[in-house]
């Protein structure tokens, strides 16, 4: 029964393990994309972007990519709400997600976050599916920024 249990653990570690690590994965490759995008925009050299762009935490990044995307001459209207819309779903996947997932205690049981705010604790993902969904959206948004040529 003890070999049973352990193996049980190990399993739900090892399901746990995967979670994160394919969330911070794929949320780590729509962060790049959404800096190469910003480089483009700026038009700077390879050298330069780290230099310019690289203090930048997500949420700064995406506030400055779309505000350079925005200020670009002749854009329609359309494509302002496409960035937009794009950029205030990737602020939806990073807060409180990323920093939950980042910054919590974790166990087999989900992750235990303290709120800066309210300062109270509540554990969350205790169902690894939330966090997987949270991943197929990073996954999404890093498509869209291709289909919808943001």
């Amino acid at each position: 029964m003890a070999k049973k249990a352990a193996t049980m653990t190990i399993n739900q570690e090892r399901d746990v393990y995967e979670a994160i690590g394919a969330f911070v994965f794929h949320f780590s490759q729509l962060e790049f994309t959404i800096r190469a995008r910003l480089q483009r925009v700026l038009l700077l050299k390879p050298g330069y972007s780290d230099i310019v762009i690289g203090g930048y935490d997500f949420a700064m990044l995406c506030t400055v990519t779309r505000e350079a995307l925005l200020a670009r001459k002749r854009i329609s209207d359309k494509r302002k709400k496409l960035i937009k819309s794009f950029f205030n779903d990737c602020h939806g996947l990073a807060n409180p997600s990323r920093n939950i997932v980042a910054h919590a205690l974790w166990t087999t049981g989900g992750a235990s976050h303290v709120s800066r705010n309210s300062l109270q604790r509540s554990l969350h993902y205790s169902d690894l599916n939330e966090l997987r969904a949270l991943t197929t959206k990073a996954k999404a948004l890093m498509m869209r920024m291709f289909k919808d040529r943001i």
